[in-house]
């Protein structure tokens, strides 16, 4: 049995995984191990960090960080 994924671009469905897009569906696999593995230590990290901070300082840095780094990307990518 082969596997395969379906990719979504624009109104076309195109299958992944049939003869030269293995190479396609082995980098979205990778993709998906990545932020797999990078969500994991990010919640290791906030677990860890929450036990050892004062949560006065430790809440307002996670619950503002992510959309100061979200503003800061979305200025130097989209300018």
């Amino acid at each position: 049995m082969r596997s395969f994924a379906v990719i979504l671009k624009g109104r076309e469905r195109i299958a992944v995984g049939r003869g030269r897009d293995k190479k396609q569906l082995l980098i979205m696999l990778g993709v998906m191990l990545i932020s797999g593995a990078s969500a994991s230590v990010n919640n290791k990290f906030n677990l860890y960090l929450s036990g050892v901070m004062d949560s006065a300082v430790f809440f307002p840095i996670v619950n503002c960080g992510g959309l100061v780094l979200a503003t800061v990307a979305s200025v130097l990518i989209l300018r």
